[in-house]
């Protein structure tokens, strides 16, 4: 049996390391692990919102599946968020974050 190489959505589809995690989540999967849990809630509970399974839902937490425009914003209307906050381009607190190297905000 030949052995998949799965691939990550962190740093432009990193493989998967050995343990069969992503190395370094982008700042937007980290965000949607942290609102879930700021809601105390389960990817299953999560997946129920999105209707797919939980598995589906923690590859998409993972970044080793790349989830859909439309669910993001599903996601975003759910957790009452914008967009740019949900994918870490904006803090919550209205500050923008660092995505790209050079530049900031003063």
């Amino acid at each position: 049996m030949k052995d998949k190489k799965n691939k990550c959505l962190t740093g432009g589809g990193t493989p998967m390391d050995r343990e069969g995690t992503c190395p370094q989540p982008a700042i937007w999967l980290r965000k949607l692990r942290e609102l879930r849990e700021q809601h105390n809630l389960s990817q299953a509970d999560v997946a129920k919102v999105l209707h797919c399974s939980q598995a589906t839902y923690g590859m998409y937490e993972l970044g080793c599946r790349k989830l859909p425009v439309e669910q993001l914003v599903q996601l975003a209307k759910f957790y009452h968020v914008t967009l740019d906050t949900l994918v870490g381009l904006i803090q919550e607190d209205g500050k923008q974050d660092n995505l790209v190297e050079g530049t900031h905000e003063e």
